[in-house]
């Protein structure tokens, strides 16, 4: 079987869809040498150096992560030339335009229609045509949990059965000792709450600093908050001077 992953959300500071794909890829590289695979990437540089085995072929394009021109005009005739049998996007979108090429799309959730104020309103708009065209052309749809699926059945009109729920892995631990990670970081060895995650509303991370705000209260100086992954913006700066008994980074 020829399968299509499409890895344009894969770059250097991606977010988690690009970290869904990529572990996919990588997982897939390792344990498959049966099928054949075709990898569909951006122009940007990729988080680390791709070494993939031979039955693995890549393709690059000048090409977004969200790019409407490419999903629907560049990709349906990208899939017939590579003889494509499945076509899997992490990112929503599925062409209009039907080939050979069985078709799958990734629904991760349906926060831009649940609560649209804490999207931006061209990705909401974009997530949401996506999702539209995903629920009544692609052969199945995955999301990554019950709650998800029961998200869009109630939101869009889709038969259930073709979503499926595949739960997101978990990766290996990396190799070397907690206070190693630790000390590379700049932090002093002690008791932390890790954050991993960019700092925008729908991530809600003023509850968690008031939350652990109130933790660092009974638990004392001794408990640490480190917040990795964007850089903080308004909301840490508004709720750090609210946090008081621990220390937040």
């Amino acid at each position: 079987m020829r399968i299509a992953l499409d890895e344009r959300s894969v770059f250097r500071g991606m977010g988690g869809i690009g970290r869904y794909a990529w572990s996919l890829l990588l997982r897939l590289a390792e344990t498959d040498r049966e099928n054949s695979y075709v990898c569909y990437f951006t122009h940007l540089s990729p988080p680390e150096p791709v070494r993939l085995p031979p039955n693995f072929q890549i393709r690059i394009f000048e090409a977004g992560m969200i790019d409407e021109r490419f999903d629907q005009t560049i990709l349906p005739a990208q899939l017939e030339e590579d003889r494509v049998d499945v076509y899997h996007n992490p990112t929503f979108a599925v062409p209009v335009v039907r080939g050979r090429a069985r078709t799958v799309a990734t629904v991760h959730d349906v926060v831009f229609r649940r609560h649209p104020d804490l999207v931006e309103p061209r990705l909401r708009h974009y997530l949401n045509v996506a999702t539209v065209r995903a629920c009544r052309h692609a052969d199945r749809i995955i999301t990554v949990s019950e709650f998800s699926k029961r998200e869009l059945l109630d939101l869009y009109d889709v038969d259930e059965d073709r979503v499926h729920v595949i739960h997101n892995g978990v990766e290996p631990a990396p190799s070397g000792t907690t206070a190693t990670g630790v000390a590379s970081l700049g932090l002093a060895p002690g008791n932390y709450v890790l954050y991993v995650g960019s700092i925008e509303p729908k991530k809600n991370v003023e509850l968690l600093l008031l939350a652990f705000r109130e933790a660092a209260l009974r638990l004392g100086p001794s408990i640490k908050l480190v917040l990795a992954g964007s850089k903080p913006g308004t909301v840490v700066s508004t709720i750090r001077s609210q946090v008081s008994g621990g220390s937040c980074r």
